[in-house]
């Protein structure tokens, strides 16, 4: 599942000196009160980080400013989810098992625990083509432990080899790289938006048999497209606050699966919408914010014969920086920076584990 992709265009500030992308602009707010005829454009300051994604993806969220023509921004992310509880393709909320064993008359014939933690490893490089043009790269590492303490007495091979294949396991390795476009055609004191499209590729084949929406893997062997869209609202009279809505759509290409079994065969994934509705509030070098994102998607076909698992899910995300980029806008700084700490954690799902995740970050123009 690829993870959600969301633009976060930010106040307009002045624009730097080409020569010098630490150069100090002023702020918007300050040129709205000294009423200049031409509002100019500008380097974006204050980062907005989703951890996906997807992804698993989590898409989920990767979320940087726009940048200015020439300016470049370096995003490093680490992130590690906890995987032990999980809603069924019932909807009904329980141990990890339910979810990745379908089939309600199966849960009983399997005794035994598992979970799955991921620790992932992100980094994100923007450049800005032109002050309404920028171009994103995002290249993530992931291993992923999985501990099993399952077992069946049952006399169905197909769950005999299910339950075998759910055992103890760490797998490791680059996951599918996302390149994106994003566009800004509208960006004044008041409100902003952007659109883009994404393409996330699959670098690599994948390292495990595809079994279902639970396939544990580092990568996906799908190609998939997204359109994505960006909303921004700038209350007056509400210093350094803004709403943000985004949303983002995601058109499932066919693709050539083996499976545990060793067939080969075509699987044609569901469409998937993301929309994510936020605050984020800037108090000097601290800032605050928290989102919910609503992901969904159809479900899938392997070989023309749908497979009955659509996902769905709510999620809040809080997220707590501290960083030196407001100083932009009054002085030139050696090394502008902001470290961020995001939780996340499932509030309702359909067919889709419980995830509860934490990410760090390190964002930096250059």
């Amino acid at each position: 599942m690829a993870r959600a992709l969301t633009v976060a265009p930010c106040r307009p500030q002045v624009r730097p000196a080409r020569h010098d992308p630490r150069s100090a602009p002023r702020s918007a707010r300050h040129l709205a009160a000294t009423r200049l005829a031409a509002l100019p454009r500008g380097l974006l300051l204050a980062a907005l980080l989703f951890p996906a994604l997807l992804l698993p993806d989590p898409c989920g969220a990767t979320e940087l400013e726009f940048l200015p023509g020439e300016a470049w921004a370096l995003r490093l992310s680490v992130s590690r989810e906890v995987q032990e509880e999980a809603y069924d393709r019932g909807g009904q909320h329980g141990p990890l098992k339910q979810y990745l064993i379908p089939g309600r008359e199966n849960h009983e014939q399997v005794q035994g625990e598992i979970s799955r933690t991921y620790s992932r490893t992100d980094i994100h490089l923007q450049y800005g083509l032109t002050d309404r043009w920028n171009l994103m790269l995002d290249v993530p590492y992931t291993r992923v432990r999985q501990s099993s303490s399952l077992t069946t007495a049952a006399t169905d091979a197909a769950l005999r080899d299910r339950v075998a294949r759910l055992g103890p396991r760490d797998v490791s390795g680059l996951g599918n790289p996302r390149l994106t476009s994003l566009h800004r055609p509208v960006f004044s004191d008041w409100h902003a938006f952007a659109w883009g499209y994404a393409l996330t590729l699959p670098a690599q084949a994948p390292l495990t048999p595809y079994d279902g929406v639970g396939t544990l893997d580092v990568r996906s062997p799908l190609v998939d497209p997204a359109l994505v869209l960006h909303y921004t609202y700038f209350p007056q009279g509400v210093l350094r606050g803004r709403l943000d809505l985004a949303g983002s759509a995601i058109y499932g290409l066919e693709a050539q699966v083996d499976t545990p079994a060793g067939n080969r065969q075509t699987l044609d994934p569901g469409n998937a919408v993301d929309a994510t509705l936020g605050w984020t509030q800037e108090l000097g070098r601290i800032l605050l914010a928290g989102e919910f994102e609503q992901y969904s998607r159809l479900a899938n076909r392997l070989d023309k014969e749908f497979q009955g698992d659509p996902v769905r899910e709510l999620l809040f995300r809080a997220r707590l920086g501290y960083g030196n980029l407001i100083e932009l806008e009054t002085a030139r700084i050696g090394f502008p920076y902001q470290v961020q700490l995001a939780l996340e954690r499932t509030i309702l799902a359909f067919n889709r584990p419980l995830r509860s995740i934490v990410t760090v970050s390190l964002l930096t123009y250059f």
